[in-house]
């Protein structure tokens, strides 16, 4: 599981080498938005299990990744383009946000098994 979170970062730094050279537009408008809640989220879980509960078991609720699918959405398609003229508030964000918060809820979220 760690090592789809290791990908997903290295898939997001590439994506920002090559984020406005790549002639399909949808790959780099939404990518970083499907990605950075299973990049967040997944660090925080690392960090979680490693040094804070010590527990290869510990998972997060899907309430969690709601509230975290909530906080995003709101601050980054509301509140953020209100006060900036360089940001923009785009409906397909929200749900680049929902498929990261899946991506991470069904893939990197559950409990490693002990060896």
């Amino acid at each position: 599981r760690y090592i789809v979170l290791f990908v997903l970062i290295l898939l997001a730094i590439l994506n920002q080498f090559t984020q406005h050279r790549l002639p399909f537009s949808l790959f780099s408008s939404y990518l970083d938005d499907v990605l950075i809640i299973p990049i967040v989220m997944g660090i925080s879980l690392l960090i979680q299990r490693l040094y804070i509960i010590k527990n290869n078991t510990f998972t997060y609720s899907i309430w969690s990744v709601i509230a975290t699918w909530l906080f995003f959405s709101v601050a980054f398609e509301m509140v953020i383009p209100k006060y900036s003229t360089f940001y923009y508030a785009d409906r397909f964000d929200v749900l680049a946000y929902a498929l990261g918060g899946f991506i991470f809820y069904f893939i990197i979220n559950p409990a490693a098994t002990e060896k």
